[in-house]
Formats: structure tokens, sequence, C-alpha cells
């Protein structure tokens, strides 16, 4: 009797641990790259929302950073993988990650979907289970369920039918395999884990506080009512509620995932109350005997792993003429989507006596001064956290100064602008932060100028949230969301773009000749008075005419009246001088800019002053920098309200509308700039447009921006090979020859 029971223990098949993991949203601050949890079992079941299938290269580096940590990955979609996603191109995309190359075909799509665990009696069915939505309750739903927004052509009817293919492919599987128990023997006996997004039972499902709730419909539905025997089902995962709950019912252990608490592990013994621990919920599958144990051990909230692990940048612009050092932290204090700028610094080459900005002069500026400001930024790194202060691990993310004040915290990477811009300049950054990433053993992220210059406002609303946040603070999305439009306005940019993600970038209009912020520049020479010229302690000669212009501000273009049609933009509006400036392109709607001629126009009209011996009088010269600024920035506002009709969706899809316009570069701290941008938009017909600009000191050329960029780039999953070189021309466009943002070689998966 002795032996046949050590037989029978020796020739037991080994219980399957299950790790699962539901309701992550790592598309809140894109965090795909960044987010961190540790290993509890061989198999992975990623219980839906682990993000937007939309976010498709950052979603798949998740799951390629999770291939040598577990054995086979389960994949249930969630409802917010398909946002910004028909129904059927989330399921294609899904399909798509099945098969990608770098996953080692580790990954399991539960989309209807039956999987016999090897060497085991477990079956694993997986689907997500969409809720059924009664038609009492559908307007309501509609109106108040992103669903039914975020995701393209999603109806209740569709709703609904996903819920009815789901139900019934989950009773005939169920059916199929008390079936097949009821032919085998005991020992052969198939124990079935269940695991859906949606819950589907009501019963003990929500919060209390939402039990009553008129949306309950979309977080869960009655179904297990409909299948008439559950025998083999011994654990039955569902997360999306955001409440934990655990619960029998008929036989089987019924476990909901709040996120806070989103790691679970079936099998208890691979944790025996040894060491600290985090959130779980341990399930015991006992296969052999068919029986079912739980235990749900929760710590203490300070042994909970962080969601947010913070991101620290050290990042360098040199592109111009500003030399900029700038250390950059997302997430300090576990503040979620939070950012710090720790240092940011400029100095800016002396090019007065040249009236413009003198190559050689730039060049000689940022080496004198790089390796000093970078020297000074690591006097503003945070202090490292010295947990026991001698370990290996605590010691290699150190850096120690040589005033002998406390160890620093070493980066996680550095930021450095590769392009574009004058190529020697760019150089200079580059080299120095490939340097600093060779020293310091951290990963070099090169960074496309105007993409960051792009990205400054969501920069602007994460430090916001930094100074009014707190460790508990609730997530939401950095804005502007995506997607949005961006003018783009420099010295040496005129770009409008539409940016539908942190590296997919269409520009839709570029100047034909000079810059905006060329073109002010040259019309500030000829019409600033020679005393303010000679008097000017920089070379942001456009900035001068701002304030030449308008010197009491706002008011005086208080009175400032748009053009309330296209007809009314291209009229001549003659001076009591008698000269005018004519609207570039005024006979043509094409999607371009041109900001030569307003410049050659003042030029010639101080010119013709000047050959005729009289001397144009300070109040001509006001007139004549207001009339300059207006025709510029209203040439400007007509190709974006183009381009705004243009992107008008045409299916009444409010995912695609366009409802933010990013204002950014040197030119938008321009604040008649903003005003004429405001008031156009208004009288034509987008006034729910809102305007982004950053604040003056982030409009110019400064490394913050770029530290940021080298963030978002890097929770994407993105860095630089250290063979990048600086790119003096680089597109943001993937249709253009070079291929946009990631066309350059030198990227990598980091």
């Amino acid at each position: 009797m002795a032996l046949q029971r050590l037989r029978k223990f020796f020739s037991r098949k080994p219980e399957p641990p299950f790790h699962i993991v539901s309701d992550l949203h790592l598309e809140v601050d894109q965090q795909y790259a960044s987010f961190e949890f540790p290993v509890c079992a061989h198999y992975l079941i990623l219980a839906g929302d682990v993000g937007r299938l939309a976010d498709y290269d950052a979603y798949l580096y998740f799951l390629q950073k999770q291939v040598e940590r577990f054995g086979t990955m389960f994949l249930v979609l969630g409802n917010h993988e398909f946002y910004k996603e028909s129904f059927e191109s989330g399921i294609e995309k899904a399909r798509r990650l099945e098969k990608e190359p770098c996953l080692n075909s580790q990954l399991i799509l539960l989309h209807q979907t039956r999987y016999d665990i090897p060497d085991s009696n477990v079956i694993i069915l997986g689907c997500t289970l969409w809720s059924r939505v009664p038609g009492r309750s559908s307007d309501d739903i509609r109106q108040k369920i992103q669903d039914f927004h975020q995701i393209k052509d999603w109806s209740i009817d569709d709703y609904n039918a996903a819920h009815d293919a789901d139900s019934e492919w989950l009773i005939r599987e169920l059916e199929a395999i008390q079936e097949e128990n009821q032919r085998a023997g005991k020992d052969q006996k198939r124990s079935v884990l269940v695991v859906t997004h949606h819950a589907p039972l009501t019963q003990l499902m929500p919060s209390p506080r939402n039990e009553n709730s008129p949306l309950l419909p979309v977080f869960a539905t009655d179904i297990l009512s409909d299948i008439p025997k559950l025998d083999g089902v011994k654990a039955w995962v569902f997360g999306h509620t955001h409440y934990s709950t655990e619960f029998k019912y008929r036989g089987g252990t019924y476990s909901g995932l709040q996120w806070p608490v989103r790691i679970q592990s079936l099998s208890a013994d691979l944790y025996r109350n040894k060491g600290p621990l985090i959130h779980l919920t341990m399930l015991n599958l006992r296969v052999s005997t068919a029986t079912f144990r739980t235990s749900l051990l929760i710590a203490s909230k300070r042994n909970c792993f962080s969601r947010y692990r913070g991101l620290l940048t050290l990042a360098i612009e040199t592109s111009c003429d500003d030399t900029s050092v700038a250390i950059v932290e997302k997430n300090p204090n576990n503040i979620p989507g939070a950012a710090k700028v720790h240092f940011l610094e400029n100095v800016t080459a002396d090019s007065r006596e040249y009236r413009g900005i003198h190559p050689i002069l730039a060049l000689e500026s940022h080496q004198e001064n790089l390796a000093k400001l970078v020297g000074k930024a690591l006097l503003h790194l945070p202090e490292a956290e010295n947990k026991n202060g001698n370990t290996v691990s605590d010691i290699s993310r150190q850096i120690v100064l040589a005033d002998g004040s406390s160890p620093r915290r070493k980066p996680d990477f550095i930021s450095a602008t590769r392009g574009p811009g004058m190529r020697s300049n760019l150089s200079t950054g580059l080299d120095t932060g490939k340097a600093l990433s060779v020293a310091w053993q951290i990963p070099f992220v090169g960074v496309h100028h105007m993409q960051a210059h792009l990205l400054t406002p969501r920069l602007v609303s994460s430090l916001n949230r930094g100074q009014t946040g707190s460790a508990t603070t609730t997530t939401t999305e950095t804005t502007p969301e995506f997607p949005f439009l961006s003018i783009l306005v420099s010295g040496g940019h005129s770009i409008l773009v539409k940016s539908k993600s942190i590296t997919e970038h269409e520009v839709m209009a570029s100047s034909t000749d000079i810059a905006i912020g060329e073109s002010l520049d040259k019309a500030a020479r000829d019409i600033l008075p020679s005393s303010l010229l000679q008097n000017a302690k920089t070379t942001m000669y456009g900035k001068a005419l701002e304030q030449f212009a308008f010197p009491n501000g706002a008011s005086d273009y208080a009175d400032y009246r748009p053009p309330m049609t296209r007809g009314e933009e291209v009229i001549k509006r003659e001076s009591p001088w008698s000269w005018s400036i004519t609207t570039p392109f005024a006979n043509t709607r094409h999607l371009q800019f041109s900001f030569s001629s307003i410049a050659s126009a003042v030029g010639k009209l101080v010119s013709l002053k000047e050959k005729t011996g009289q001397a144009m009088a300070n109040d001509e010269r006001i007139a004549l920098a207001r009339e300059a600024m207006r025709v510029c920035f209203e040439h400007l506002a007509s190709r974006t309200i183009i381009a705004l009709e243009a992107l008008k969706p045409k299916t009444g899809n409010s995912n695609e509308e366009i409802k933010t316009l990013v204002v950014s570069g040197g030119v938008a701290a321009n604040k008649f700039l903003m005003k004429v941008l405001r008031s156009i938009l208004d009288v034509r017909g987008f006034e729910h447009v809102k305007i982004l600009a950053p604040p003056p000191y982030l409009c110019t050329d400064n490394a913050a921006m770029i530290g940021w960029a080298g963030i978002e780039i890097f929770e994407a999953g993105w860095c630089s090979d250290l063979s990048v070189r600086a790119l003096r021309k680089w597109t943001l466009d993937p249709r253009a020859d070079d291929g946009g943002v990631l066309g350059p070689s030198g990227w990598r998966k980091c």
C-alpha cells in the first residue's frame, strides 16, 4: 500500500505555477519600457488592459522584455487594447504580435483560445468576454463609456455581438471538456483555468460603491447561470473592474484583480510566507486531486512594488548657438506622470558684432562652455538612495563627486541633440554625450531637435503635475494627447506637423524659402532704430521687434480684428504712409509657407525712405513692425486653418479629431502671435481647438526639452548606437527620403 502511494506521488504531473498580471495601463505616460515587476512563476498571464495595440512597437518591446524572464506568455485582450483601433485591426495586430520573431513563439493569444499546458492536466480557456449591454442602459453607456469613443466604429450592437461570440465559444469549450472528463480516468481528469478580461458574474464583483451603478453592464455579465456544469473550472481570473475580489461559486474560485494588486501566482508553494511580500493573491491548484485551495496574502503598502520607476537623464543641446545642459527626471518621488528639472542652464554665443549667428563663434562657445556646464549640472543630480552603502549594485548606480559631497544618483541614460542643426556644433554635444554614456556605462539617446520642440508642452504638463501632485495622485494622460497639430516656428524652421505618436509625425506644410524667425530678424534689423540695435544684449532681434512694436504689451493689440473669411485675409491694408505688405500665396490654398517676401518688402520700404533722404519716424517704424508681424502671423494661421479643415474626420469619429494645436520654437514666445492664432481659430470655426505653448524659457533652444524627448523615446523602447553621427538635415516625416525620426541608422531597441 505504501509503495503504491509512493508510485502515485512520484508519477503525478507537476503543478504549473501561473503569474497573473492585469490592468497595467502602460499607455498612461507611455511606461512600456520603464514599468518593472518581479517574476513569481514560469507562466505569465496578461489578463487584459496591458496597454494599447495602437502603441504597437512599445507594446512589443514590453513583451520582448518578458521573454527571458518567463516561459510561455498568455495574452487576453482587454477593451483598452483596442483604443485608437477598430476591433478588426486590434485583432490583426494581436495576431501579428504572436508571430513576431523576437518573441520566440512564447506568446499565446487567448482570443477564444484553448491551450493545454504540456505535461500537466491543466487547460487554459481565454477570451475577452465582452459584457452585454441591455437596451435600457445603452444610451447612457454609449455617452459615458470611453469604449464607444476610443474604439473606431464601435457600437452597442458590436459590443453585444462580441459578447455573444465569446460566451457561446466558452460554453461550447466547457461542455466539450466536461465530456472529456467523463470519459477519462480519475487521475486523468482535466482542471480548467478560465481567463477573461470582463467579469462573468455581477454578484460580489463590483466595488460596493458601484454595485447599483447603471454602468455596471460594461464590467460584468451574469453568464455562469448559462453554463450547465462548471465542475472542471477550478479557477476563473478576470480584471477590468479595478476592484479586488475573491469568492467561491459552484466549486470554483473567482478572483478579480484591482490594478494596484496586479500580481497573482497560481501555486502557493512558490511563497511559503518567506521574505517580504508584495501584493499577491496565491491560488493553489492541486491538479492531481482536483481540489483547489486559496490563500490571500496582502502585504503592507510600503512593500508593494512601485508602478512608477523614475527615469533620470542628463541632456545636452548644441544645435545652434545655445550651449545648454539639463538634468530632467520623470516620476520624481513616485509621483505618476510628473516631471522635475533639477538643473537647466544656457550659454549663448555672443554674435552681436555680426548682427546674427556666427557659426565659428557659436562652435567655439560650445567648446569653451559645455564641459563646464556638465560639471555644474552634476552637483544638481539627486542624492543617491544609499540603502546599505556598500553593495556593488548600489555603488554602480552612484557618482562620487570630487568636492566630497554626498554620492549622486547616476542618470539612467544620456540625451543629446543629434540633429537637425549645424553639424560641427551638433558634434560637440553629441560626442560629449556619447563619452558620458561610455564612462558611466549607461544608454545614449540621440534626439531630434524639432521633435523635442513639439513634445515640450507634454513636459510642461508633467512639470505642473510635479508641482501639485503627490504619491497618491490619480494618473491621467500627459497632455497633449495624440493626435495633435504643431506649428514649429524658429529662426531655422517653419513647419506644420500632425503628430500621431511619439515617433509618427506627418509634415503638412513647410516654408518654401526662409523660416519665419529669420524673416522677423531681417525685418527687425531694418525697422529698429540703430540705437536699439547697437545696445541690444543678444541677437534675438525678433524678440526686440515685438518689444518695440508693443511697448505696452497686450493692451497695444487688444483691438486686433481677425479676418473673418479667406477673402478678408488677402485684402491689402494700406497704411497712413501709403505702403502695404502683400500676403504670401494670396491666390492659392496650397499647404506651404513663404516668408521671404515679407522681409524683402520691409527692406525695400526702409531703403526707399533712406534714398529719398527722409528719416522714418518712430511711429511709422512701429506701424511697419506691427504690420510685418501681422502679415507673418496671419499667413501662418491661414495655412493652419486649411490644414485643420483637411483633417476634419469624415466618419464622425471624435478620436481622429484634432483638439490641440501646439505652438513651439523660439517664435512661439511672441504674445502677438498667440493673439492672432487664437482670434482666427475662434472666428473660423475652430474655437474648440486648444492652443498650447511652452513658457518663453522653454520655447527657445534648451536642454530640458531634449531631456524630456529623450525620456519619451527611451520609454518607447528606443536608444542610439554609439556610432551615430550628427545630422545637419533630418526630417520628422517617415515619407521623406531619410525616413523621418526613426529613419536614420543607429537606432536600436534598448
